[in-house]
């Protein structure tokens, strides 16, 4: 029955053949919900999952493999690729937690009655822990030797999951990876920003996790091939060993390249897939983005500011200033303001750093490029320009929640962060010596705080006074955190161009 505007009536068949006096409509609209019937594969599929889900232990993933792995779809695969890395994780804490808490077997001598139990303690909890890592890499490898024999069947969405659950598990395999990569290239036109996103995030981390594998090994040499944790246990057998992977064909990068030109001038893309799928396109390639792109995403970042939270406005910067993209002072202007405003609410420490050193970086950039080309009327115009400085003592409160920022996220920051982050400061130098009235709490709260986080993490102390092993004063001691170590020579560096005094020791 057709309703008062020519389409077909909502109401019940039978409210509606009442009205009318006819017959109840035939089609869609008339099927209730629940009366609707899928394919047959749709319900085995979901009940698969219901059965992954539910799983409570690695041993019943095993058995479910051996019992269902031919059976498993490329849906079922991922969920159980999810699972393993939650079951997983649950069974190697359990087990070091159940190893350090009971007792060691056993009297300990005299002597040793606080030393055999603890060393007795560490031994099993590191046993236990790698019995279930072996556990967790034989059932991802099996895992994946299914889905690449399902491979045809994975579009862009469920292949960028798999690599970035293989990525999560530490398996990496460059004959899955560059089947998956296939998919996604040969359905492309299907893909997300998202799941391109995903994508590359987990390609950049099996690609780092190869490199680290290969240095770490002999010359030459390649990983072993996985074996079962157990000779002779019942359970899937692992495939051959795992090819390493050296990164993504250019085809990919030559394709999201593609879809970033068709898809960022429409306005649709959320900042965050923008910033980081520049940013990955930009570290697996080694190649710079080139004009086109850096002016597409600069055009964006103008005609939606106000949607850019600091994270994804802070690793833009950052990704435009290192392809040396000039970026105007009024640009500029605006997204420290948006920075600022919300600041407090969504910005992270690593973010202040990134828009403190990719503005410092476009501010002398503009100034070199403004000399260069008044070079003969005697530089009038590079006079005009403000260094990075003063342009940040012109801003007191944006310079005070950069500060609050780094201060805030100090105590979970590495060695790496501690260096990088004054450096930053420091490339941007920032008036922490003299600060203005509006941030001398936030300078005088961070410099304490960050000298305080530098005492704690490198032990300079120790070091300096050469006690303990004998070491000479100033020198590493054998560790990445000595104070004769890059990271040290960084933070004193950053700290006597900021005028400040160093943290003790350093």
């Amino acid at each position: 029955m057709m309703g008062s505007g020519g389409w077909p009536s909502l109401l019940p068949s039978s409210a509606s053949g009442g009205l009318a006096g006819l017959a109840p409509a035939v089609g869609p609209l008339a099927t209730p919900a629940a009366s609707r019937s899928y394919h047959a594969w749709y319900y085995g599929s979901k009940l698969r999952n219901r059965t992954i889900l539910g799983l409570q232990s690695l041993d019943e993933l095993e058995e479910l493999l051996v019992r269902e792995g031919d059976r498993l779809d490329h849906v079922n695969l991922t969920v159980l690729l999810k699972r393993i890395q939650q079951l997983g994780a649950a069974e190697e804490a359990a087990a070091a937690a159940a190893s350090t808490a009971d007792p060691a077997d056993g009297a300990a001598g005299a002597g040793d009655a606080d030393a055999a139990p603890s060393a007795t303690a560490a031994a099993v909890s590191a046993a236990a822990a790698r019995a279930v890592r072996g556990q967790v890499v034989a059932l991802a490898a099996e895992a994946c030797r299914l889905v690449r024999k399902r491979a045809k069947w994975y579009d862009p969405r469920y292949a960028a999951m798999v690599v970035a659950r293989t990525a999560a598990l530490g398996h990496t395999d460059g004959r899955l990876l560059h089947v998956l990569t296939g998919r996604v290239v040969d359905r492309l036109n299907e893909a997300y920003s998202r799941d391109l996103l995903l994508l590359l995030r987990g390609l950049r981390a099996h690609q780092l996790a190869s490199a680290a594998a290969a240095a770490s090994l002999p010359g030459g040499q390649r990983p072993a091939a996985l074996r079962s944790p157990e000779e002779g246990r019942r359970g899937p057998r692992p495939p051959a060993a795992p090819l390493p992977y050296d990164g993504p064909p250019v085809v990919l990068l030559d394709g999201v390249r593609a879809f970033l030109a068709g898809k960022v001038p429409t306005g649709r893309m959320p900042p965050e897939c923008l910033q980081g799928l520049l940013r990955h396109v930009r570290l697996l390639g080694g190649q710079p983005l080139g004009p086109g792109l850096c002016a597409l995403a600069e055009a964006d970042l103008r005609r939606r500011l106000p949607v850019y939270a600091p994270t994804p406005l802070a690793g833009l910067l950052a990704t435009l200033a290192a392809e040396g993209h000039p970026l105007p002072t009024d640009l500029l202007a605006s997204a420290a303001a948006q920075f600022e405003a919300h600041a407090h609410d969504r910005g992270t420490g690593a973010a202040a750093a990134a828009l403190l050193s990719s503005t410092a970086a476009a501010l002398r950039r503009a100034g070199a490029a403004a000399a260069d080309g008044s070079g003969g009327t005697g530089g009038g115009a590079a006079q005009g320009l403000q260094g990075p400085g003063a342009w940040l003592a012109e801003r007191p409160e944006l310079l005070a929640a950069c500060l609050q920022l780094l201060q805030r996220d100090l105590p979970a920051a590495t060695p790496g962060q501690l260096a990088s982050w004054i450096q930053a400061l420091a490339l941007a130098e920032a008036p922490l010596a003299a600060p203005p009235a509006a941030a001398t709490e936030a300078a005088a709260g961070f410099v304490s705080a960050h000298a305080a986080a530098v005492a704690a993490t490198l032990p300079v102390r120790q070091i300096a006074s050469g006690s303990g092993s004998g070491t000479a004063p100033g020198s590493a001691a054998g560790t990445e955190s000595g104070t004769g170590s890059p990271v040290a020579a960084k933070i004193r560096a950053a700290y006597g161009k900021l005028q400040l005094p160093a943290p003790p020791g350093l």
